[in-house]
């Protein structure tokens, strides 16, 4: 299993794929770097970041659109819709994944038993 990372809208999700999985547009198996700041931009297969210090400018230049407080709670409900989607996802993966440990764990247990008579 590995871990694609992708930028969806302005967020940077993950999720656990096969080993033979294919990327698909915005995603990459590169891990974003700690500590960087939206916006994101997906450059050369990688998710980069604005630092700490242009996103403080951006915000004193005023670039970024103001929100009204309802605006700001509904992105919130979405980012919080969206991360549970991907939660659901994940939980999905890891119980697919217990599931064929579990079978080869029998499966092992079956032939361990039938070699020992």
């Amino acid at each position: 299993m590995k871990v694609v990372y992708k930028l969806i809208d302005t967020n940077i999700q993950s999720d656990f794929v096969d080993d033979n999985y294919l990327l698909q547009d915005n995603e990459t198996f590169n891990k974003p770097e700690d500590g960087i700041y939206q916006p994101f931009k997906f450059i050369d297969g990688n998710i980069i970041g604005a630092t700490e210090e242009e996103f403080r400018d951006q915000i004193q230049s005023g670039i970024t659109n103001e929100k009204t407080d309802k605006e700001l709670v509904a992105d919130l409900a979405q980012q919080l819709a969206t991360s549970q989607i991907l939660q659901n996802q994940t939980n999905a993966n890891l119980l697919q994944q217990n599931a064929k440990l579990a079978k080869q764990v029998l499966a092992l247990q079956a032939e361990k038993e039938t070699t020992n008579g």
